[in-house]
């Protein structure tokens, strides 16, 4: 699992203009603090789906726990409530099937390749409809599955199934299923994403927070330019992986 955090930090001046600015709104610094962190999330949850999506050649649908389709995992806002100082983006998943990197075979194995994310080439692997773990033989008389497999172990003859009697039986070796990297560990090891998240995630949070503030201090009939009564705010957005 790979961690994003949207946090705020205002020293002790500032939160004194705020909760001047908001005294006529019933709880209104934590309210507003909430929303600024959320509102950020929600920007940061859609430039990983975005990013994420991209670099890895696979669908944005399929990590969009909205969707309900995490397929290979999950880009997940977790919200921050009133009186907490962070709103955290979780991202999980498993390994992605290799087969999904644009696996091609080849006479002595399998070249695998997504953009600039990865490139190899697998020796003795083969690209079948078998199943992992299936000790069935070839690929086209298994179930469907696809994927890029490699036999190990040593052969044998299995207990049950076609080839385990008859003038099928024949000596197999276990299939072993190939993955390529996961989304949590694509989004903590790519350190150029990570490094325009944080450069986004400073000016998105200034943005937020006067946007939050004139919109409540609107709704109470007092709106003022927040950039007219206080700096900027400095913020953090850290993450670890």
């Amino acid at each position: 699992m790979a961690l994003i955090e949207i946090g705020s930090q205002i020293d002790a001046e500032q939160e004194r203009i705020l909760r001047s600015l908001l005294r006529d709104v019933p709880n209104g610094f934590p309210k507003v603090m909430a929303r600024i962190l959320n509102g950020v999330g929600r920007k940061v949850r859609t430039l990983t789906l975005r990013t994420v999506a991209k670099g890895m050649g696979i669908k944005r649908a399929d990590i969009d726990v909205r969707k309900g389709r995490h397929r290979y995992g999950g880009v997940r806002l977790v919200e921050a409530k009133p009186g907490e100082d962070r709103a955290v983006v979780r991202i999980t998943g498993l390994r992605i099937p290799l087969y999904r990197f644009g696996a091609k075979q080849l006479s002595r194995g399998v070249r695998y390749r997504q953009k600039s994310l990865m490139k190899g080439f697998v020796k003795s692997a083969f690209i079948t409809g078998g199943v992992a773990g299936d000790t069935g033989g070839a690929g086209t008389e298994m179930s469907g599955h696809r994927g890029v497999f490699i036999r190990v172990g040593p052969k044998r003859y299995p207990t049950k199934g076609r080839y385990a009697a008859g003038k099928h039986r024949r000596m197999v070796q276990r299939l072993i299923e190939l993955y390529g990297p996961s989304i949590p560990r694509y989004a903590a090891e790519n350190a150029e994403f990570r490094r325009s998240l944080e450069v986004d995630v400073l000016a998105m949070l200034v943005r937020e927070a006067m946007s939050q503030i004139d919109r409540v201090l609107a709704g109470v009939g007092k709106r003022r330019s927040v950039s007219q009564s206080m700096t900027p705010l400095p913020a953090d957005a850290g993450g670890e992986g």
